[in-house]
């Protein structure tokens, strides 16, 4: 999946002069939001008449009425109403499966990671992960740089696998070992320094101070991942262990 999934929804937030707002997204955008939902069901959308359509359940506390808004917005900007088979959709449940999940229906996936996306400030969660901080940067840098020599030297070794590799090979394999110890010793130092900055929180606190579940919160990070962010969702669960143990 690439940034094509925002193209729809951004082109609606554009029409609506910018408002994130689902109501005014919605206005703008022709879409008619329904008289409040009873029952057991989340949310709904379908295209009506040319029209496309939602509702969502009256005893939704705000913050999630947003969220479930925004879910059912972007069943109707991503055309998924436009499929017969899965026009009058009724939600039951959103943000019920973690977003690596292979078991969710892509629809469901994608108004997930577009309800995360709109209705959670890029802004605030780049400044709680220490995106623009200079020493976590030269991290992630220095990670993706230690990846790609350790895959060289792997092919090149599996490369000689059952002969007897060259001098120039050796002399090679010796390099890239040496080269690997050096970041090694240079990723501690950079964890023990973003350690003791305090400058990293974990998903839960994230989740915390934004007041939501780490769930939605993993959507968020995968929906910046894919506008460009270099952000891994794994790695930045595995942050606040590698930094507590650094010092």
């Amino acid at each position: 999946m690439d940034d094509t999934i925002f193209l729809a929804t951004d082109a609606a937030i554009a029409k609506a002069h910018g408002s994130k707002d689902p109501e005014v997204v919605a206005d703008f955008n022709n879409v008619l939001i329904g008289e409040p939902l009873s029952g057991t069901i989340i949310g709904m959308a379908m295209r009506f008449a040319y029209l496309g359509s939602v509702a969502v359940n009256g005893k939704l506390e705000e913050v999630w009425r947003l969220f479930a808004l925004w879910h059912e917005l972007a069943h109707v900007f991503q055309k998924h109403v436009d499929d017969p088979s899965f026009n009058y959709h009724k939600d039951y449940a959103i943000f019920s499966q973690p977003v690596d999940s292979r078991s969710i229906p892509r629809q469901e996936r994608e108004a997930n990671l577009i309800s995360a996306e709109y209705n959670i400030d890029s802004e605030a969660i780049l400044e709680m992960i220490s995106y623009n901080n200079r020493t976590m940067q030269d991290y992630r840098r220095l990670k993706k740089y230690q990846e790609q020599l350790s895959h060289a030297y792997d092919t090149l070794r599996f490369s000689t696998f059952g002969e007897q590799p060259t001098n120039t090979v050796k002399y090679r394999m010796a390099e890239y070992r040496r080269l690997l110890r050096e970041l090694d010793e240079k990723r501690c130092d950079l964890e023990s320094d973003l350690s003791a900055m305090h400058c990293v929180k974990s998903i839960s606190e994230i989740a915390g101070e934004i007041g939501t579940s780490e769930i939605i919160i993993k959507y968020k990070l995968e929906a910046m991942r894919i506008r460009g962010f270099d952000i891994d969702v794994q790695e930045l669960e595995q942050y606040s262990r590698v930094f507590e143990g650094a010092l």
